[in-house]
């Protein structure tokens, strides 16, 4: 049975014959049907014709490339970034550790 937002139970009993008509199956369950044909078929078309156009394999190509490179870039940054890091978190351990003796030195 399908769910209705109608008020009035004329109207409900004649939703679910129409329902009961077309073997429970409901025009939006078709309609859904139909969009995913359409939707499989465009599809096909346009993956089939850009597979098969030399500007788009270009553009494949170079994006995939510049893609690669910003990837390295970003590998080679955080590397550095890492090391910086590792070098000013042993600075300040040891600035700590010399403030807290002259601190103790002093008292």
């Amino acid at each position: 049975m399908r769910a209705s937002t109608t008020s009035s139970a004329g109207e409900e009993e004649e939703a679910e014959d129409d329902d009961r008509e077309n073997g429970g199956i409901t025009m939006s369950g078709r309609g859904n049907f139909l969009a995913r044909v359409v939707q499989y078929v465009v599809n096909e078309l346009i993956v089939d014709r850009l597979a098969n156009n030399p500007s788009f394999q270009r553009f494949a190509v170079r994006s995939s490339k510049a893609i690669e490179e910003m990837a390295q870039k970003g590998a080679q940054t955080k590397e550095e970034l890492t090391q910086q890091l590792k070098v000013y978190s042993e600075s300040f351990k040891e600035e700590i550790s010399r403030s807290l003796k002259d601190t103790n030195k002093q008292q």
